[in-house]
């Protein structure tokens, strides 16, 4: 993996296909200047919710959990709106962030304020900021409502840190030098599912696609050495992710496919350390397993409309093994007994 950075950015004419002329929601194709909320909206099964099927995910998943996703997808969360800044600023930045709002530290006093009324501090002078108090819940209604991103301080900075961290870094700068941002791809995929014919629309949102062999994702994590990383990227799923995204590029470029992964895996926290790491393929193949697996699922729910949780018979349960590893001593394994 030492010549990632060539394998990465080398290809004679760019590899990403035809871009159809115009969009339109259950069209098959590559998108180059599709706007995420188009495609947010846009009918198809993303990776991410895929995961909502998956019972061995980091989260409750079953296909009755899918279901009720659908009807009230998840909230923007603080760590979801920093990854989305962050890759903005790193992927596009050409083009214009959401408007953020830097929240501040502190603020004047009010004759509201119960400091004020226990004579601590007079009016107007600076108290500390705190969310809880009617004055700080209106300014944050107040950005909401225009719109703005709120972000403390430390958060600013920290994103900050971060795309200049991957800026400075060779690998990663390197394989960010060339391609296109946010390429959005949907696919049909057909399986033969008990003798029938069963069809889904697969949808997907690359970070970046490399004029060479690879695709690029960013995550923000906390811990970018290799085995932590190995670990979250378990998981979280983040190796069927790598699988869904090379067979739908794939599947629409059978002439030109690419074979690489890779992951610029980047902390939240200073010092901003960056590790670019390539996904091995036994991962990758781990992956196709496991979103087939729930694609069939969902073909078969849809087929039967029949949306099912986590099973009607009694099962048996057991402490994981690594439990009876870490209390050697006091537990036995089963077979030990």
């Amino acid at each position: 993996m030492g010549a990632l950075p060539s394998r990465i950015q080398k290809g004679e004419s760019g590899g990403c296909g035809v871009t159809p002329a115009e969009f339109a929601p259950g069209l098959e194709g590559v998108f180059y200047d599709l706007p995420d909320p188009v495609y947010r909206q846009a009918p198809g099964v993303s990776n991410s919710m895929r995961k909502h099927v998956c019972a061995n995910g980091n989260d409750p998943g079953s296909p009755a959990h899918y279901q009720v996703y659908l009807k009230d997808p998840s909230r923007l969360t603080k760590p979801m709106l920093m990854g989305r800044l962050v890759h903005g600023a790193i992927l596009q930045p050409d083009e214009p962030l959401p408007a953020i709002a830097i929240q501040p530290t502190e603020r004047a006093a009010v004759a509201g304020d119960s400091a004020v009324k226990q004579k601590k501090v007079g009016v107007g002078e600076m108290i500390p900021w705190h969310n809880g108090s009617k004055v700080c819940k209106e300014w944050n209604a107040a950005q909401e409502l225009a719109g703005n991103s709120i972000l403390t301080q430390g958060e600013y900075d920290n994103l900050c840190g971060i795309v200049k961290s991957i800026a400075a870094h060779p690998a990663a700068s390197a394989a960010l030098k060339s391609g296109h941002a946010e390429v959005s791809l949907f696919k049909r995929l057909w399986r033969n599912i008990e003798d029938r014919q069963r069809v889904i629309l697969r949808k997907a949102r690359l970070d970046w696609v490399t004029p060479g062999n690879a695709i690029v994702d960013i995550k923000t994590t906390t811990d970018a050495r290799r085995d932590q990383f190995g670990d979250t990227m378990y998981k979280l799923q983040y190796y069927v992710q790598a699988a869904y995204y090379l067979d739908i590029w794939n599947d629409l470029h059978p002439a030109q496919p690419k074979e690489v992964f890779v992951f610029i895996a980047v902390e939240k926290k200073p010092p901003y350390a960056v590790n670019v790491l390539e996904v091995h393929q036994n991962a990758i193949a781990a992956g196709r397993e496991q979103y087939m697996r729930d694609l069939n699922i969902l073909m078969t729910c849809e087929e039967t409309e029949s949306w099912p949780a986590y099973g009607e018979d009694i099962s048996g349960v057991d402490l994981p093994q690594y439990a009876y590893r870490k209390e050697a001593g006091q537990f036995t394994t089963p077979s030990d007994t």
